[in-house]
């Protein structure tokens, strides 16, 4: 058998006769960074599939040679095994051991009998295996757009299309002899996997790849939202024979929410439909548009501590971000980064699963605990505007499933307080567990902070869990079901750290009962809900999908003794209260009602605010 060496992708065009055609899915590009493996099994391969559609379209021509690459030499024998099939599991038409010359580089082989395509076959597969050991990456792909049915790989014992791992296209080709000239799309993978609301208008990322031998120079674009169509016109492009191109859609919207059917389709290809095969020319996706008004919000989570001496310019930095964001962001803040602390709790210990590691560090910081690829593969990160902003853009662009209410009625005289939470789906969560959590978190705790001082304020400070469980209750979400949960609970005075055990406060001798005891100040208390996936081994599993926060109680409507901090309570030194017109109030638990202005001084320094009573 004659064996011929390429070494340039660029020579491909005279591997066979001078009118054979070059076809696959690749762009060609070859690096030894885009190589893969799959799977532990020393056997490895890859394949493309050419489709019944696109046999008959080439019917009575001949399959003369392949061209190919593969990753790595480092294979039993230097060998890679070459075949043609019309089943990846069936008896190959043509096979061969070709000897593998050099790692990521193309090679051609040349067929002893030339293949006659009949146009009968269901489909035909081209490709290769290797047998290389785990430290070896074998398969090379060009890292294109990935084309779903189009590249097959081994894994674990059987052959998986490897659309949606991100690889591209094998760089695998065939020469067809007698072809001639001719276009053919092919779309490829889209980017529609984020949250839509309707009523707003988006931009859509489709990708299509240049199957054929000549130039595009023209073609429509149809979108199609039940039914309801849009066409875009594209000329003057140049998409050149076994290239990708980018179709940007604009202004594109649902009026209505609900699931629907978004297609794209490319028609009129060179201003006269010239396509080979029309069969693969539209991409099919469902999308849910959520309410126009819903509210979808992200957690932030930090994870700090007192002793921490770079945490105040971590909350500083975290505190100006939510400040200038557009997102509607609920904070919580886990006293368990550093080391435990006067405020942590229990299920703050919990949390540090997010470190993936038996060492912990501060400031650190989370979203919606998502990994964001740009970033790493952990949930947490270090604390810096640049890393917020990275994980808070990709959590908003994941779908939050779910609808979140939370009503609380409180009394502050008994402290009491009924809370509901009502999650209502609106899609299906493709996850197998998910829980919902309702937890409290309180601002304005005054206490020791390395390089903060004595008398540091701190905020968002997580006050325990109310579902009694550190990750939530597990729950069914189905699509308009509503899942609620309420509790009556008795709100304490105070709440007792609950990480402390008397065992460990006595070993560790550095805090006393008495400082980790702090005071439940009613109007200080939020309460945060949020619905997640929930997964006790995998770290990257637990994503948050939306949450909501309201206030312990209602400051338009409590008590005026509930709303200010009595003198000691929170190191109040003087509370006072007056009417609009400037007289001072001397009973303030019988206040008519009204609108008053409350004056308090705390070391020093003296804050008033309006509050009205009803």
């Amino acid at each position: 058998m004659r064996k011929l060496i390429l070494g340039l992708a660029s020579l491909l065009l005279f591997a066979a006769s001078a009118n054979a055609a070059v076809i696959g899915f690749t762009n060609g590009t070859v690096s030894n960074s885009y190589t893969y493996r799959l799977g532990s099994t020393t056997k490895q391969g890859v394949a493309i599939k050419l489709t019944h559609e696109k046999l008959q379209a080439m019917k009575g021509k001949t399959i003369s040679s392949a061209d190919f690459v593969v990753g790595t030499r480092y294979t039993t024998g230097n060998l890679a095994h070459l075949f043609i099939t019309e089943s990846l599991d069936g008896t190959a038409i043509a096979e061969t051991d070709v000897k593998i010359t050099r790692a990521s580089a193309w090679q051609t082989w040349t067929l002893d009998n030339a293949y006659t395509i009949t146009g009968d076959e269901k489909e035909l597969y081209i490709g290769y295996t290797v047998e290389a050991v785990t430290s070896y990456k074998p398969l090379s792909f060009d890292k294109s757009e990935d084309i779903e049915g189009c590249t097959y790989a081994y894994q674990e014992g059987q052959w998986v299309d490897t659309y949606g791992l991100g690889f591209g296209s094998a760089n695998i080709r065939v020469n067809v002899d007698g072809l001639g000239d001719f276009c053919d799309v092919i779309m490829a993978k889209g980017n529609f996997d984020r949250f839509y609301q309707a009523e707003h208008d988006y931009s859509f990322a489709a990708n299509f790849f240049n199957f054929g031998t000549k130039a595009i120079t023209s073609f429509d674009a149809i979108v199609d939202i039940d039914g309801e169509k849009s066409t875009y016109h594209y000329s003057d492009v140049n998409i050149a024979a076994n290239q990708h191109y980018d179709i940007d859609l604009s202004g594109i919207k649902s009026e209505t929410a609900g699931t629907k059917t978004i297609s794209i389709s490319v028609s009129n290809v060179n201003g006269y439909n010239e396509d080979l095969d029309l069969s693969d020319n539209t991409l099919a996706y469902q999308i849910c548009f959520y309410p126009a008004d819903m509210k979808r919000s992200l957690l932030l989570e930090g994870f700090t501590g007192q002793d921490c001496s770079n945490c105040p310019s971590g909350h500083v930095t975290v505190n100006n971000y939510i400040h200038n964001s557009d997102y509607d962001i609920v904070e919580i803040m886990h006293h368990s980064g550093y080391q435990p602390d006067m405020f942590t709790m229990a299920e703050d210990g919990t949390y540090t699963f997010f470190y993936a590691s038996s060492s912990t560090y501060a400031p650190a910081v989370m979203v919606n605990r998502l990994t964001c690829v740009s970033k790493g593969t952990a949930p947490l990160l270090e604390v810096s505007n640049s890393n917020i902003t990275a994980l808070a853009d990709n959590a908003a662009l994941q779908r939050p499933y779910v609808d979140i209410d939370i009503k609380s009625d409180c009394d502050p005289d008994t402290r009491t307080a009924t809370i509901t939470v009502t999650a209502t789906p609106y899609e299906k969560i493709s996850a197998e567990q998910n829980v919902l959590n309702v937890v409290l978190v309180q601002d304005s705790l005054i206490g020791f902070q390395s390089n903060g001082g004595m008398n540091y304020v701190h905020n968002r400070v997580f006050r325990g869990t109310l579902t009694d469980n550190a990750w939530g209750l597990l729950a069914d979400f189905e699509p308009g079901k509503p899942v609620t949960w309420t509790k009556t609970i008795e709100l304490p005075d105070s709440i007792r750290s609950s990480y402390w055990t008397e065992s460990n406060l006595e070993s560790a001798g550095k805090y006393t009962e008495k400082m980790i005891v702090w005071p439940l100040v009613l109007k200080n208390v939020s309460v945060v809900a949020y619905v997640a996936q929930y997964n006790s081994i995998d770290n990257t599993k637990n994503n948050v999908y939306n949450c909501a926060e309201t206030k312990l109680i209602d400051e338009a409507t409590a008590g005026i003794d509930h709303m200010i901090s009595a003198p000691g309570s929170l190191a109040a030194d003087k509370v006072e209260v007056f009417s609009l017109s400037g007289v001072k109030m001397s009973d303030t638990k019988a206040l008519p009602r009204g609108a008053y202005i409350v004056k308090t001084t705390i070391g020093g320094h003296t804050t008033t605010k309006k509050i009205i009573q009803k």
